[in-house]
């Protein structure tokens, strides 16, 4: 990292140029705070006395500051993100940039309240009080019953939000779509849960495809999370760094809900993040629910990366030998939900599966295992196979084969392979953090 820490001191890590209020998305702030916390880390392992501040894996945003630890003799030090460097350094706004920003924000919000006041004095007392039967339709029907699949399609949940503003990710959703649809063997029914924006563009895409092999159906995201409203505030608390960031969105807890979301007529679910690749029939995906032991609720993958080496640092220093966070065969390197087979019936019958959805069950387990995730359903799903293996059917790694290596250089050289290695005909690529899919 280019910075040398001494034993009992507390840093504030700052980021240099204000690199932090640059950053167009927060999958790259996590990686930033992930080398900041790493580069903690291995500062704990020359300095024990270190590990005596009040909690390492707490990171407050303070005028781009990332605070560390909380003590009084704070060291500052100055920080340049290496995800951040490769790319080409962008000029700060200005001062003026801003103060015009500002001015404009007050006469926007002016001219929206005297407009909302002008609509609201003119409807008549009823109108006032009344909810359209439109508005009630949307609010409650988020999946309809018909929209259920037939016993001959394989149903498959992808979340597509904020299209408008990602070509990259439009890209993304149609290379997946194409060679997903190319390869099945069976009709699909694709439930895309997104905003209206996005669900347009979702149908653009689908709509040259062939009618038979795939039916598209569009799911309210917002709807959905307002279903899961509680769940939500459980889950954020515990696998998101903030409120507002980017991995903290509903969509990416949703597959830990959806036994309760979907109607009782849908028993089985794949769901797939928008950035693969297909080269294999999804049906032979869809048979593996066959091979699920009695016990068996979620299929996925391991995570290709020591992601969750680095979160569990305070436990596996404290239980030496443990498994958890090592690699695989041995270990239980974590999970990657980009690839899921959800069991909802099962899900739905599981009373040990819905004990864990409550707040006091995962606050007590991430406080067991020092836990503080930042990437949504697979750190749930991580956090509980250590105490409930059996609980999960292991995906082969060909069917998410990540491609990210952004960890390779990350001072862990020498083991990472043992999380990346994965042997055999790969099924889906997994272009995981922007990684390109190898050319044919």
């Amino acid at each position: 990292m280019g910075n040398e820490t001494e034993p009992g001191t507390c840093y504030v890590v700052h980021v240099k140029d204000r690199w932090t209020s640059l950053l167009d998305d927060d999958t790259t702030l996590h990686m930033v705070m992930d080398e900041i916390h790493a580069f903690i880390s291995n500062s704990t392992t020359t300095h024990p006395e270190v590990t005596e501040e009040k909690d390492l894996l707490e990171y407050h945003r303070d005028n781009d500051d990332f605070r560390v630890c909380d003590k009084h003799d704070v060291r500052r030090v100055e920080f340049t993100p290496a995800i951040l460097t490769t790319n080409k350094t962008p000029s700060p706004p200005s001062d003026t940039y801003f103060l015009k920003l500002f001015f404009g924000c007050i006469v926007f919000c002016f001219v929206s309240v005297t407009f909302l006041h002008y609509v609201y004095v003119n409807k008549t007392p009823k109108e006032k009080g009344k909810t359209t039967e439109d508005e009630t339709v949307a609010a409650n029907t988020v999946w309809n019953i018909t929209d259920s699949p037939d016993e001959h399609e394989i149903p498959v949940l992808m979340s597509f939000v904020n299209a408008d503003n990602s070509n990259s990710l439009q890209m993304k959703f149609k290379t997946c779509m194409f060679s997903m649809v190319k390869l099945s063997s069976a009709p699909i029914v694709l439930y895309v849960a997104g905003d209206k924006i996005s669900q347009g563009i979702a149908e653009s895409i689908v709509a040259p495809l062939d009618k038979k092999k795939v039916r598209l159906v569009t799911l309210d995201v917002d709807a959905l999370g307002r279903e899961m409203e509680g769940l939500l505030h459980t889950m954020q608390h515990h696998f998101s760094y903030k409120g507002g960031s980017y991995y903290s969105h509903a969509l990416f807890f949703l597959s830990i809900a959806m036994h309760k979301l979907a109607p009782p007529t849908l028993r089985r679910l794949i769901m797939l993040d928008a950035d693969l690749q297909f080269k294999a029939d999804i049906k032979h995906l869809f048979d593996l629910f066959e091979k699920f032991e009695p016990s068996n609720l979620v299929g996925i993958g391991y995570e290709f990366s020591p992601v969750y080496r680095n979160v569990l640092w305070k436990y596996r220093n404290e239980h030496p030998g443990t498994r958890l966070g090592g690699p695989k065969p041995d270990g239980l390197p974590g999970f990657n939900s980009g690839v899921l087979l959800l069991d909802l019936e099962k899900m739905r019958a599981s009373a040990l599966y819905n004990s864990l959805l409550d707040a006091v069950v995962m606050k007590e387990m991430s406080e067991k295992y020092f836990f503080q995730g930042h990437l949504g359903d697979q750190d749930f799903y991580t956090l509980v196979s250590f105490e409930h293996e059996d609980m999960f059917y292991v995906l082969p790694c060909t069917w998410n084969r990540q491609l990210c290596q952004w960890w390779r250089d990350k001072g862990i050289q020498d083991v990472f392979d043992d999380y990346f290695s994965c042997d055999g005909p790969i099924n889906i690529y997994h272009g995981n953090c922007n990684a390109p899919f190898p050319s044919d």
